[in-house]
């Protein structure tokens, strides 16, 4: 065989080489790309959240159970189709169409939320009140190659602020009733406290006429402990033989209503 044969058959060798090794490290990234996307689609069809992924043309490329669930779609379904097919949405308040969140993402490049106040039409027409974030899909040279929709339903939690808000209303209506009534009992605790503001300042006189306007309408709501405080301060404030009475009759209550310490008491209730 002459040198050139030769040298061809290596040649032909090395080629065959090359590509034998080029074919090999190819299935090596297609085998370590498919496990990278099992483990990413286990991964995804795992969460608690529901989960839509598309390509560029937000053509959708995955579900996993919970959008299925939510959407009222299987996977099957809608592979290959537009996100916005299945992906219907509304403002609850105003009922008109929302933006996709995913077109957004595409057309920005960025993460996107969606607004409060926004539904997801199933299917089979069920409304739910849906909360989400759409974010790119990012090739390594960092091209947008799709969108990851993740969102979940907050029926739940928007049954409970529903609640809450109606028992805030409630409580407020009844509070705002028991201000225009004015009950007794509440009348003449406010008038206690107006009389230790007086007292305070060192308006006396106008102390005096409260503490004197509290003693009857403690004692008229069977208010016992705050009546026997109001005649303590009333006595203090008056001195005297009367302040004296006033005092040891507000003891002597403060000590039939089990109270053990009374001037810690009046301290308290009375300053």
């Amino acid at each position: 065989m002459s040198t050139k044969d030769d040298e061809e058959q290596l040649i032909r060798s090395v080629v065959q080489q090359n590509a034998l090794s080029i074919h090999l490290a190819r299935r090596k990234a297609e085998e370590a790309l498919r496990k990278q996307s099992d483990w990413l689609r286990v991964t995804l069809s795992s969460i608690g959240d529901a989960v839509i992924t598309t390509d560029v043309e937000a053509r959708v490329t995955f579900m996993n159970r919970v959008a299925e669930s939510l959407t009222g779609w299987t996977q099957a379904e809608v592979m290959g189709r537009p996100l916005t097919d299945i992906f219907q949405i509304l403002n609850e308040q105003s009922r008109q169409p929302v933006e996709n969140p995913a077109l957004r993402t595409l057309g920005a490049g960025a993460i996107v939320g969606l607004a409060n106040h926004t539904l997801l039409i199933a299917k089979d027409g069920v409304e739910r009140p849906i909360d989400d974030t759409a974010a790119p899909i990012r090739n390594e040279q960092g091209e947008v190659v799709g969108v990851v929709l993740v969102f979940r339903d907050i029926s739940e939690r928007k049954r409970l602020e529903l609640e809450r808000e109606q028992l805030l209303a409630t409580a407020g209506h009844h509070i705002d009733k028991l201000a225009r009534e004015g009950l007794p009992w509440m009348k003449a605790i406010t008038t206690v406290r107006r009389a230790c503001l007086h007292a305070v300042r060192g308006d006396t006189d106008k102390a005096v006429d409260e503490f004197r306007a509290a003693v009857t309408a403690c004692d008229a709501t069977e208010l016992g402990a705050y009546a026997a405080a109001s005649r303590i301060r009333l006595g203090t404030l008056l001195g005297g033989d009367e302040g004296r009475t006033l005092r040891e009759d507000g003891l002597a209550r403060l000590t039939a209503e089990e109270i053990k310490q009374p001037e810690s008491f009046v301290a308290l209730y009375a300053p």
